[in-house]
C-alpha cells in the first residue's frame, strides 16, 4: 500500500490500447501547410477562455518559427481545439468528427516529476513519430514561462519536432552528465551546435551560484554544474539543444567536421556529443533525419511564394456523448456456436461494458441489412436493447457493405451527424454480395465514421475492410471463431471511451480460460488493488451444457454464489442459462487484495471463460492504467513487429512490473513475449515504465492477435515518482551570462532538476489490454533457417577502469542483444559473439568504418567474454585492455562500437557510438576552494586556497601564465635545495621535480576555459594560445591547483 496519490495529477492520454504506435490520426502536410492539428484541454481543467487565446498565440508564433526553421518548407494552416464538454460558458463550435483521444497535443494538470516544462511522450525508435505533447494550464496562463523555455512558438517547434519527426535532444538527458572530452582534450559542454558559447556555473536549490570546481575523479567540472550560454550569440542553432536562447531558430545539420566555413559553427551538427540525438540516430543530425521523413523526402520543397503562415484556429467543445452501432453477420456460416458465441460477447457489451451515456444501436446483416434497434441512450435500459440480438438467426450470404451502409444511417437517425460514430463490424466470412466494402469506401469517409473490425475467424479475407478500418482510424480485432473469452475482452475493448477522464474507464483486471471436470473443482485468483474497486465485476461465460456452481470469496472472507449454496451466501450472482453466463456485481467498493473463486460443474465438464472489469476506487487515488499499441499493423519481409506497454499511475511509471504479451497465430499457435524496460532495443529508456519487445516468429501468412498482461507483485514493483523525468522536455533556461561577466540565474526548474530516484511499493496489481491485431503477408519463417539479425545495441557506455593506471583497461557495459533481435542469446560464430572495435580518430570515423577500428580479440579481455554472450536483456560488462595507444599526449579520447553475430552469420547493425577519456599519464587529483559568484562580475571575483596552490586570476589575466609563473618560482626553489643535500639525495631532488612538471603539464593542458577567445562578456577578441578546455565561451572558469610537494 502507499500513499502518495495526493500529488500525483492524472490525465488519460492515450487509449487503453491503440492499434499502432503512430500518431497523426488527422494531420497531414500538403503544399507545405499542416492541416488537421487537434489540441485537446483535459476534463479536469477548468474552464478558462485565457487558455485558448494563449493556444492560438503559441500555434501563431510557432508556425512562423517553423516555416523558417523547416526552410519554408512547412507551416501550420489549420488548427482545432477541442475543449471539454463541461465548458459552457464561451462560444464553441460542435463537432462530432473530433474526439479527445485523437489528439496529438493535450493541456492538462502537472506531471509531478516535470511540474510545468512542456515535454514530449516518446518511445519508438528514431524517425518513428512521438505519442503525444503535454502542456499545462500553468505553462499556458503564466508569462515567466518564457524566460524558463524561450518563447512558447519555439518550445512548441522543439516540441514538435519529437512529435513528428522521432528527432531527440541535443542537449544532455536527463540524469546525464553536462561535459565531456573532444578529441583535442578540451572539455565541452554537450550542446549542438559548439558555436554556442556560454560558462559553467554552479547553481544549486538554495540559489547560490558559484564557479565550478574540477571534479577528483575525471577532471570534468564537478556533477551539478551547468553550462550558462552567453546573452547574445552569433549562431543561429539548435532548437533541439537550446530553444529558449534568443538568436536560436534553426535545427542543427550536417557539415564536414573539418570545414572551417561560417556555416558550420551556426549550423553543424555536433557528432561527439554525448546526447541523445546521436545515441539513438547513428549520430545523425536533426535536420538529416527531418528531410529523409515523409514530409520532406522529395515533397514539400522551399516555396518562396508563401507570405502569411497565420493558421486559421476552430474551438469546438468535445460531443456529448460516443455512439456506437453493432453491425453483425447472420449469414448462414454464422450458424452453431459462432452465432450463439457473438450474441453472448454482443450482450455483454450492452448489459455490463458500454458506458453510462453512450447511445447504441444495433444492425444485422447477410445478403441484405436491417435494423434492429436504433440508437437510444444507455442507462437502466440495458437488458431491453440486448434482448434485441435474442432474435438473430442465421441464414443467407455475407453482403458486409449492406451493413456498414445500414449502420452509417442508423448513426444519424438521431438528429446529430453519423460523423465520429463507431460501427462495430463483425463477419465470419468473405463478402459475397454487392455492394462490396471497396465500392462503398468512399461514402464512408465522406461521412467520417470510425469502423471497427471483428474478424472473427477470418485469416486473410476481406482485405477491403481491413484497409477501410485502418483508413477510418479504427481498430481491428483477429479471434478465433472457437474462443469465446477472446471474443467477449474484444467487445469489451470495443466499448473503451476515451474521453480524457480516466475515472470513467472500465479496466479489465483479469482474463482466464480454463476446463472443469466432474468430480474436481477449479479454483482460482484475482488482485484487487487498491486504485480500482468500483463498479467491479465477475463474469463467467461457459460451454453450453456445462451448469457450473460457481462460488467466490473476497479478501474479508465474504462469499458470494451463483446458487443457493447455504445460508453463508451474502450475494448471488445474475445468471443468463440462454447465453451461458453468470455475473456477480461486486456491491460499493470491492475490498483490496485477493480473491478467490471456486468452480464445480454438474456436467462432465465444462470449459470457462472469467473476464473481470472494474472501475477506479475514487477520485483522490489515480488507477493503474496500462497502454498497448503495436508499432504497425501490416508486416511483411521479415520485418519485425514491436508490442509496447506503458504502465503508470497518474504520470508516475510503473517499474519492475511482469508484463507478459501473447500472440495468437492465425492457426491459434501462441508466442509470449515478455516486454522488458530495460534500455535494451527496442525500448529506448529504461525505467520509464514503457516495455517493448521485438516480435520475429512469423509462422504463417494471415492475421494475429495480441494480448498483454500485466501483473505487480508486491514489493518487487514500484512506482517511481519524483526526481525522474523519463519524457523529451523542452530545455530549461538556468541563466544567461551578460556582457559585462555577470551571471544572471533563472533559478532551478521548480521541478525535474533532482535525479534523485524515488520510488513507493505497490498492491499486488494485475491488468489485462489488448492492442488489436496485426497482419503478416510475406514469407513464412522456416526454424530451420536462420534469416533474423541480432538487434542493434542502443546502450553501450565505457569508462576507464582505473584513472591512474591505464593498464587495467576500460570497461564497458551494456544490454545483450538476442539471436533474432532480442530473442534468445547470440551464439558461436567464427570464434566471436560480440565483435567489438575502438578508434582513437573520432566517432564519425568509427561509424562510417566499423572495421576500420582497432578490434578487441579474446586475449584483451580481462573481464566478461566475447565469445559467451548473455540472453537478451540481460546486463553484459566486458574489461578490455588497449593497444597502439598514443604516447604523445597525457590523456586521449577513445570511441567504442559492437556488432554482435548469430550462429549463423546474421550480423547486427552497429551499435551506438561510446567515447571516454583515457588518462595516459596517470590522473592527478586536485582540491579547490569553491568560488562564489552568484550576481558579480566575473572580472571582480578572485579566488585563493587554503592550501599551497596559485591565485584564480581574472578575465584580464591567463590562468596558464601563473600557472607557469609558480611552477618556475616552486623549480627554482627545488634546484637551490638539490645543491644544498647531499650527493645522494639529488636523484630524489631531480624525480620529484619531474613529477611535478608532469603534473604541472597535465593541469595547464586541461585548464577550465570557456572559449577559444577571451570576451568581454560576449564580444572580445583576444586569443587564448593555450586554451585546452571550451566550454563555449571566453571567461576564464580556472581551477585551482593544489601543489603537492
Amino acid at each position: 500500500m502507499y500513499s502518495i496519490f495526493g500529488f500525483i495529477p492524472v490525465l488519460l492520454l492515450l487509449g487503453l490500447a491503440l492499434q499502432s504506435a503512430a500518431v497523426f490520426k488527422t494531420v497531414n502536410l500538403t503544399d507545405n501547410a499542416y492541416s488537421g492539428l487537434l489540441i485537446a484541454i483535459n476534463p479536469e481543467v477548468p474552464e478558462d477562455q485565457n487558455i485558448v487565446e494563449t493556444i492560438k498565440d503559441m500555434i501563431t508564433e510557432a508556425s512562423k518559427f517553423l516555416f523558417n526553421a523547416t526552410r519554408k518548407r512547412a507551416y501550420f494552416r489549420d488548427v482545432t481545439i477541442l475543449v471539454p464538454k463541461t465548458w459552457t460558458n464561451g462560444t464553441y463550435d460542435s463537432t462530432y468528427a473530433q474526439s479527445y483521444d485523437l489528439a496529438d497535443v493535450f493541456v492538462t494538470n502537472p506531471n509531478p516529476m516535470s511540474g510545468d516544462n512542456p515535454y514530449t511522450l516518446q518511445y519508438g525508435q528514431c524517425g518513428d513519430p512521438g505519442s503525444y505533447i503535454h502542456f499545462t494550464p500553468n505553462y499556458l496562463n503564466d508569462s515567466s514561462v518564457i524566460y524558463d523555455y524561450g518563447p512558447r512558438g519555439k518550445a512548441f517547434v522543439h516540441e514538435w519536432a519529437h512529435l513528428r519527426w522521432g528527432v531527440f535532444d541535443e542537449a544532455p538527458a536527463d540524469g546525464a552528465y553536462q561535459f565531456q572530452w573532444d578529441n583535442k582534450q578540451n572539455v565541452q559542454a554537450i550542446r549542438c551546435p559548439l558555436g554556442l558559447k556560454g560558462e559553467s556555473i554552479f547553481y544549486d536549490n538554495q540559489g547560490n551560484s558559484r564557479v565550478c570546481s574540477q571534479s577528483i575523479t575525471n577532471g570534468l567540472p564537478e556533477e551539478g554544474c551547468v553550462f550558462v550560454p552567453y546573452a547574445t550569440q552569433n549562431i543561429t542553432a539548435s532548437l533541439m539543444s537550446h530553444q529558449y536562447v534568443k538568436e536560436v531558430v534553426d535545427f542543427c545539420d550536417d557539415a564536414d567536421e573539418n570545414s572551417t566555413t561560417k556555416s558550420r559553427n551556426y549550423y553543424a551538427h555536433n557528432t561527439n556529443g554525448t546526447n541523445e540525438q546521436n545515441r539513438l540516430c547513428d549520430m545523425r543530425s536533426v535536420w538529416s533525419i527531418m528531410r529523409s521523413s515523409k514530409d520532406f523526402n522529395g515533397t514539400n520543397l522551399p516555396n518562396d511564394a508563401i507570405s502569411d503562415v497565420t493558421p486559421t484556429f476552430t474551438v469546438a467543445r468535445a460531443r456529448p456523448f460516443e455512439k456506437f452501432v453493432l453491425v453483425l453477420d447472420v449469414s448462414g456460416s454464422m450458424q452453431g456456436t459462432k452465432l450463439t458465441d457473438m450474441q453472448t460477447a454482443a450482450k455483454l457489451f450492452i448489459t455490463q461494458y458500454a458506458p453510462n451515456g453512450t447511445k447504441v444501436g444495433i444492425v444485422e446483416f447477410e445478403s441484405s441489412a436491417r435494423t434492429l434497434h436504433n440508437l437510444v441512450t444507455i442507462d437502466d435500459n440495458r437488458e431491453q436493447i440486448a434482448n434485441v440480438i435474442d432474435s438473430l438467426v442465421a441464414n443467407g450470404g455475407t453482403c458486409i457493405g449492406c451493413g456498414i451502409t445500414e449502420g452509417i444511417k442508423v448513426l444519424g437517425k438521431d438528429g446529430e451527424p453519423a460523423a465520429g460514430g463507431h460501427l462495430i463490424v463483425l463477419s465470419d466470412g468473405e463478402e459475397n454480395e454487392p455492394p462490396l466494402v471497396n465500392e462503398i469506401r468512399n461514402y464512408v469517409l465522406a461521412a467520417g465514421v470510425v469502423v471497427d473490425s471483428i474478424f472473427f475467424g477470418v485469416i486473410t479475407a476481406n482485405a477491403d475492410l481491413q484497409s477501410l478500418t485502418e483508413e477510418t482510424q479504427g481498430i481491428w480485432f483477429f479471434n478465433d471463431a472457437l474462443d469465446l473469452g477472446a471474443l467477449i475482452e474484444t467487445f469489451k475493448q470495443l466499448a473503451y471511451v476515451n474521453d480524457g477522464d480516466p475515472y470513467n474507464q472500465i479496466y479489465q483486471i483479469h482474463s482466464q480460460s480454463f476446463t472443469v471436470s466432474q468430480p474436481e473443482h477449479y479454483s482460482g485468483t484475482v488482485l484487487v488493488d487498491s486504485t480500482i474497486g468500483n463498479n467491479t465485476v465477475f463474469t463467467f461465460a461457459y460451454t453450453s451444457g456445462g451448469d457450473p456452481i460457481v462460488s467466490l470469496y473476497s479478501p474479508l472472507q465474504e462469499k458470494y454464489c451463483s446458487k443457493e449454496q447455504g445460508v453463508d451466501c451474502v450475494d448471488y450472482a445474475n445468471v443468463d442459462n440462454e447465453y451461458n453466463i453468470i455475473s456477480f456485481q461486486i456491491p460499493g467498493t470491492a475490498a483490496v487484495g485477493e480473491w478467490i473463486f471456486n468452480v464445480t460443474t454438474v456436467a462432465y465438464s465444462a470449459d470457462v471463460d472469467v473476464i473481470v472489469t472494474s472501475m477506479a476506487s475514487n477520485r483522490e487515488n489515480p488507477p493503474m492504467i496500462v497502454e498497448s499499441v503495436i508499432s504497425q499493423v501490416d508486416a511483411s519481409n521479415l520485418k519485425p513487429i514491436v508490442v509496447y506497454a506503458t504502465v503508470s499511475i497518474g504520470y508516475a511509471p510503473v517499474t519492475e512490473a511482469d508484463v507478459l504479451a501473447t500472440i495468437t497465430a492465425p492457426s491459434g499457435k501462441t508466442f509470449n513475449l515478455i516486454l522488458l524496460d530495460t534500455g535494451s532495443a527496442p525500448d529506448v529508456r529504461k525505467f520509464d515504465g514503457v516495455y517493448s519487445r521485438y516480435f520475429t516468429e512469423f509462422v504463417e501468412v494471415g492475421r494475429y492477435s495480441v494480448q498483454v498482461k500485466v501483473t505487480g507483485l508486491g514489493n518487487k514493483t514500484s512506482l517511481l515518482s519524483q526526481g525522474y523525468r523519463y519524457r523529451s522536455p523542452a530545455a530549461y533556461n538556468p541563466g544567461y551570462i551578460q556582457s559585462d561577466g555577470t551571471f544572471v540565474p533563472n533559478g532551478p526548474a521548480a521541478t525535474g532538476n533532482d535525479n534523485t530516484l524515488t520510488t513507493s511499493d505497490l498492491d499486488p496489481f494485475t491488468r489485462v489490454v489488448s492492442p488489436g491485431g496485426f497482419s503478416y503477408s510475406g514469407e513464412s519463417i522456416d526454424p530451420a533457417v536462420d534469416k533474423l539479425p541480432p538487434s542493434k545495441v542502443i546502450d553501450l557506455a565505457v569508462e576507464q577502469v582505473d584513472n591512474q593506471d591505464l593498464s587495467r583497461g576500460v570497461r564497458l557495459t551494456f544490454s545483450a542483444p538476442g539471436s533474432d533481435y532480442d530473442r534468445g542469446a547470440v551464439y558461436l560464430f567464427v570464434a566471436r559473439a560480440y565483435q567489438i572495435r575502438y578508434s582513437y580518430d573520432s566517432a564519425s570515423k568509427l561509424a562510417n568504418n566499423f572495421k576500420g577500428g582497432i578490434l578487441i580479440t579474446k586475449n584483451m579481455v580481462t573481464e566478461g567474454d566475447i565469445l559467451s554472450p548473455k540472453l537478451a536483456g540481460t546486463p553484459e560488462t566486458m574489461v578490455v585492455e588497449l593497444i597502439a595507444v598514443p604516447n604523445n599526449r597525457d590523456a586521449i579520447s577513445v570511441w567504442f562500437a559492437l556488432r554482435a553475430y548469430d550462429d549463423s552469420g546474421n550480423v547486427s547493425p552497429t551499435s551506438n557510438i561510446a567515447m571516454t577519456n583515457v588518462f595516459v599519464v596517470p590522473y592527478v587529483e586536485s582540491t579547490t576552494e569553491l568560488v562564489t559568484l552568484a550576481q558579480t562580475t566575473i572580472a571582480e571575483t578572485i579566488t585563493t586556497t587554503t592550501t599551497t596552490s596559485v591565485t584564480t586570476t581574472t578575465v584580464g589575466k591567463s590562468d596558464t601564465e601563473n600557472e607557469l609563473k609558480t611552477f618556475k618560482i616552486v623549480t627554482i626553489v627545488l634546484a637551490v635545495l638539490c645543491f644544498t643535500l647531499v650527493f645522494g639525495l639529488i636523484g630524489t631532488c631531480v624525480v620529484k621535480s619531474h613529477l611535478v612538471k608532469q603534473r604541472k603539464k597535465f593541469r595547464i593542458n586541461n585548464r577550465l576555459e570557456m572559449g577559444s577567445k577571451s570576451q568581454k562578456g560576449s564580444g572580445g577578441d583576444q586569443y587564448r594560445k593555450k586554451s585546452k578546455i571550451d566550454l563555449g565561451g571566453g571567461v576564464e572558469n580556472s581551477f585551482a591547483i593544489q601543489d603537492e610537494l
